[in-house]
């Protein structure tokens, strides 16, 4: 008796593109670890900073508030830049599916939107 793996393999195909496509998914709110108590630190004096600049709109004012801005906006790019570069080396390096999958599950990857 011959099977013919080829044929049934386009079939099992087929009927996996007709119940269950691929779509894209757009992760939304990845978690950011790394963007805890230093950073939540700088947004709050970069608050701070914005509102004394409209209460008071000089140049020194409005100085220190483009400083503080552009130093949390820094420290913010950074820090995401690392959390994109550990998410990559999880999933590169895990061995385990069952990991990687609560791992991707985690960041919101198999959800529909």
């Amino acid at each position: 008796m011959c099977i013919d793996y080829t044929l049934i393999r386009s079939y099992e195909n087929e009927l996996y593109n007709i119940h269950a496509p691929i779509r894209s998914v757009r992760i939304k709110y990845l978690p950011a670890p790394l963007l805890a108590s230093q950073a939540k630190k700088i947004q709050k004096k970069r608050n701070i900073a914005k509102s004394k600049y409209k209460l008071n709109p000089n140049d020194s004012t409005r100085d220190k508030y483009l400083k503080i801005r552009n130093f949390c906006n820094r420290l913010c790019r950074d820090s995401h830049f690392i959390i994109r570069l550990y998410n990559h080396k999880f999933v590169a390096e895990e061995v385990e599916l069952t990991k990687v999958w609560k791992f991707l599950k985690l960041l919101g990857a198999g959800k529909t939107t």
